[in-house]
């Protein structure tokens, strides 16, 4: 009775007997490698078995005392596990009609009757040891092919989840391209127009401000891209501090009423009339009102309604949150609109990155589809959350944030920080209206284009500018001229801008003096900006940099000549030996 199934576990088979020399009798009749034989002296014994084992069959004697054969099956028989499985009696009465028909109604497979015969107890075990196996091995090849097949749904649904993300990626593609080439159009038509030198004075101040609105419309997109890029890497680290939320919101509120007013639009707010302090990044918090409010103001058409409000209380934890419902120790931001709404289908989609209600090439708005992805990961990483309700098409919109209270701290209300990097100066070189008067600024720019503008917007502002197109060059001039400021760019062919500043410094220490210095540089990370100050820089400006901002900058480093400026033959002379950090191609 070997295995033919290739199942490697015995076979058990339960013999059940109240006389011990019968179950002897029976296992030396029985014994194979491939058996398992479990010995019962009792009715009771057995359906213990039978509770924790699966058997071939069962081998079941019919006169035992408490409870017989009968009594046994029929109580085996109503076990679920042991349902099915056969038994076979074993009785001298065997031959008796009514005892069989008995058997055979409580469910039995054939009686035996003693004494046994060896060759057909082995014969009939054996038949059914092999349905045993048989059915394992129907059973392990039916949990095969349900695994197979749950393999092959599962392969289904990520070829279906790639294709999806596949097409959302060749989407967001093309909407990158249409984003990115719209305001490029306008910028080179108007550049043309400018150049070719037929405007009107009116006619070329629209040019103008047509190309400083589509730059800057260029700029969002690629720091929104760069943005979510850090988010994803868990490279973006807030900046905390205790600030008052209801000031932050009234100055907003107030900022983009500008924005509002051309459209005919209601900008209200409803604020909480005690201060409300939450512990976090102040440009980051701007940053989420600040996209929640274009995005109403966007899709709000022409006299509608927007509606700012802050409302605290409620005892229930963040996780069990609904807009109804405000811990105590969180403050509750609502932003309705009267706008467009959002359907149903789309609703569940709304916080997903490349997703937007309208992907088509007719769509009515533009923009990446980014800002709403970026807004739910800074609110999760100020550790709230944001939801989002309309009741379709035509319905308005409801975005709610519940951020958590700073009930620490209660330090005395402080404004809100301004938009841009650097403050403008409180007592500038020269409070004129060219406010950098007198002061003489040396740029260092590869980029030409890029030098040129820098020059003429300086000089515009009343500053003397010096340019240098490389370190080495900026070497050389300052050799005879000492600035007020350096402005350099980072990455230039040769020495880039690290290596340049390191120079300068090195020089400074051997002989005096101090020439303060900006860093402008497209590299924007906040370890761009770490490793600009270590270098030596005092500021560290990304590109593309605001006008305002760079003077403001120089205003605020600008300082007489240094008194202890070495002559030019100990520049010279101190320059000589000191390390170049160079660049194999420009960056």
């Amino acid at each position: 009775m070997r295995s033919t199934c290739g199942c490697e576990s015995q076979v058990k088979v339960l013999l059940v007997d109240d006389y011990p020399e019968n179950l002897i009798a029976l296992e030396a009749m029985l014994q194979s490698p491939g058996l398992s034989l479990v010995k019962a002296r009792s009715g009771k014994e057995a359906l213990r078995y039978l509770l924790e084992e699966d058997f071939a069959v069962i081998l079941l004697d019919v006169s035992m005392p408490e409870m017989n054969g009968f009594e046994t099956a029929q109580l085996i028989r109503q076990r679920p596990r042991s349902r099915h499985t056969p038994i076979i009696f074993l009785s001298a009465a065997c031959d008796n009609h009514l005892l069989s028909e008995r058997g055979y109604a409580l469910g039995a497979v054939d009686c035996l009757s003693k004494p046994i015969n060896p060759e057909i107890l082995i014969a009939k075990v054996a038949v059914f040891v092999e349905l045993f196996r048989k059915n394992l091995e129907v059973q392990q090849q039916a949990r095969q092919l349900v695994n197979q097949q749950l393999e092959i749904f599962r392969i289904q649904a990520a070829r279906q989840q790639a294709e999806a993300a596949n097409r959302m990626k060749d989407e967001f593609i093309a909407v990158v391209s249409h984003e990115l080439r719209t305001p490029l159009n306008a910028i080179l038509g108007w550049s043309q127009l400018l150049i070719g030198g037929k405007l009107s004075s009116e006619r070329t101040q629209q040019a103008i401000q047509t190309i400083e609105r589509n730059a800057r419309m260029q700029a969002q997109l690629i720091g929104d891209i760069l943005e979510m890029t850090k988010l994803t890497q868990g490279k973006l680290h807030l900046s905390l501090q205790s600030l008052n939320l209801n000031d932050l919101l009234a100055s907003l509120v107030e900022s983009m009423q500008p924005l509002a007013e051309p459209k005919g639009l209601r900008l209200q707010s409803q604020l909480d009339p005690l201060p409300r302090w939450v512990n976090a990044d102040p440009v980051r918090l701007r940053q989420i009102f600040w996209n929640l409010l274009t995005n109403a103001i966007k899709f709000t058409p022409a006299g509608g309604e927007i509606w700012v409000k802050l409302e605290t209380g409620g005892t229930a934890a963040l996780s069990s949150l609904t807009t109804d419902s405000i811990p105590a120790s969180f403050v509750k931001i609502s932003i309705t609109d009267t706008g467009i709404g959002i359907s149903p289908e789309f609703l569940p989609h709304v916080f997903d990155r490349f997703r937007q209600a309208d992907g088509s090439a007719t769509r009515a708005q533009g923009g990446l589809g980014l800002g709403l992805a970026i807004v739910r990961q800074l609110v999760e990483l100020h550790q709230g959350r944001i939801e989002v309700f309309s009741q379709g098409r035509g319905q308005g919109t409801t975005f709610t944030l519940h951020l958590p209270l700073d009930t620490t701290v209660q330090p005395q209300p402080i404004a809100p920080p301004p938009p841009v990097a650097i403050p403008a100066p409180v007592h500038p070189c020269n409070p004129t209206m060219f406010p950098l008067a007198a002061v003489q600024v040396l740029v260092v720019e590869d980029h030409p284009d890029s030098r040129t503008m820098l020059q003429s917007l300086l000089e515009e502002a009343g500053a003397s500018v010096v340019t240098a197109s490389s370190a080495a060059e900026a070497i050389e001039i300052l050799q005879d001229v000492q600035p007020n400021v350096l402005v350099s760019d980072i990455a230039m062919p040769g020495s880039d801008g690290y290596g340049l500043i390191r120079q300068v410094r090195a020089w400074e220490s051997q002989g005096g003096g101090h020439i303060p210095a900006i860093a402008l540089s497209a590299y924007a990370k906040p370890e761009d900006q770490t490793q600009s100050l270590l270098a030596g820089f005092e500021i560290h400006l990304a590109k593309p940099v605001d006008a305002t901002v760079l003077i403001s900058a120089i205003a605020q480093l600008c300082q007489p000549v240094p008194s202890l400026s070495p002559p030019p033959e100990a520049w010279q002379a101190s320059m000589e030996g000191l390390p170049m950090v160079t660049r194999e191609s420009p960056g």
